[in-house]
């Protein structure tokens, strides 16, 4: 394959955390499409998943399949399948979920926009349960999340999900795009925020391409989930605060917020382990889930 069919084919980066049935049907509905490749990286660190993927795809020259050995967490799985991706020529990239299901002309209308706003971040609209998620905000102080863009003043920040996210290489700085202090949620905020301050651009696609099943990689009221998601909004100080007194007056209400958060939902779910994260969410610890068979 020459350099320049490369930089014309849509490059798709999933990541898959013991979803392989997920993952499966994800890159079913991206075929049959010629210009494109896939790069998978399991994050399972599971034979049996590396199996069911070795099965179906290592034969497959459209895809790679990308084995990192461990639990990378979500930005540092993308960042190397990216840095990959670059180094063998690719120059479109489409950040997709594998619990995503793409629409009819999706891969089409993906090419299109990026080729149309190649140094911007784009997302297109996203069917989400019962409802149609496009743009969504996100609170820098109270730690809160909108669908309307009617919050879109009063300290709301506007960011793109990381559902399904377009770009050009020319958005890239450096090969690693994406935070890997994150390990993961929180991390298409900071993207969508660090992409405005270099100078960039962020849009949304008008036309529902993206169906999403929901999240399918960890258990909510597990002490993974609470820590993780929660985690995000104290990292989130470092690149949403313009200055220490900010970022005073930004930890301590989300050590309000938090805290009261953490109290509802262990009531709410009866266990302690949403109150114990927002208490642990202050310190980086190595808090993984445990093996599941999902």
């Amino acid at each position: 394959m020459t350099e320049h069919s490369k930089n014309n084919k849509l490059a798709f980066i999933i990541l898959n955390y013991f979803g392989s049935t997920h993952t499966i049907k994800c890159i079913d509905s991206i075929f049959p499409n010629k210009d494109i490749h896939i790069f998978i990286v399991e994050n399972s660190n599971s034979q049996a998943e590396k199996e069911k993927l070795n099965h179906s795809y290592s034969t497959n020259s459209v895809i790679s399949l990308i084995f990192p050995g461990s639990n990378l967490g979500f930005s540092k799985g993308v960042n190397i399948a990216l840095e990959q991706a670059v180094d063998e020529g690719y120059e479109k990239f489409a950040v997709l979920n594998n619990d995503a299901i793409l629409m009819k002309g999706a891969v089409k209308k993906f090419q299109e926009a990026i080729n149309l706003r190649s140094e911007t971040l784009i997302s297109p609209l996203i069917q989400w349960d019962n409802k149609v998620v496009g743009d969504v905000f996100y609170h820098k102080y109270l730690s809160l999340l909108s669908y309307s863009n009617r919050q879109e003043k009063l300290y709301w920040i506007r960011y793109l999900t990381g559902c399904c996210l377009l770009f050009d290489s020319k958005l890239i700085k450096k090969q690693r795009l994406f935070d890997e202090s994150f390990f993961m949620y929180g991390e298409d905020i900071a993207l969508s925020n660090y992409v405005m301050k270099s100078g960039h651009k962020t849009a949304l696609l008008d036309e529902k391409l993206v169906i999403h099943e929901g999240s399918l990689s960890a258990k909510k009221a597990s002490l993974f989930y609470e820590y993780h998601v929660n985690r995000g909004h104290i990292l989130l100080v470092r690149s949403l605060a313009n200055n220490p007194s900010e970022k005073i007056i930004m930890y301590f209400l989300r050590f309000l917020v938090l805290t009261t958060k953490g109290i509802y939902r262990s009531i709410k779910y009866r266990t302690a382990y949403p109150l114990l994260a927002s208490l642990l969410i202050w310190f980086p610890l190595n808090i993984r889930p445990k093996k599941n068979s999902q």
